[in-house]
């Protein structure tokens, strides 16, 4: 598990699919981005702003370590690193 104070993710690693969980939007839509190791964005997802639970599939990734970045409005950045196997 992967957690911040305001979402977590799991199961971490992930083999087809993970769940990010959200404590706290601030009334804000949320941008999700899948980034490779690399620094490259895979995906981009926008979340509306009273999300409280997403599960993202990820089967079509390679095995690896990613990073999913979480942006809340336009301040707010989180970042969490996922292994997927």
């Amino acid at each position: 598990i992967e957690a911040t104070d305001l979402l977590f993710a799991y199961p971490n690693p992930a083999k087809e699919a993970f769940v990010l969980e959200f404590y706290e939007t601030f009334g804000e839509e949320v941008r999700m981005d899948i980034i490779s190791s690399s620094g490259m964005i895979l995906s981009t997802t926008v979340l509306p702003e009273d999300i409280e639970r997403e599960e993202m599939d990820i089967s079509a990734l390679l095995p690896g370590v990613y990073f999913i970045r979480v942006r809340y409005g336009k301040n707010d950045i989180k970042l969490l690193k996922l292994t997927k196997h």
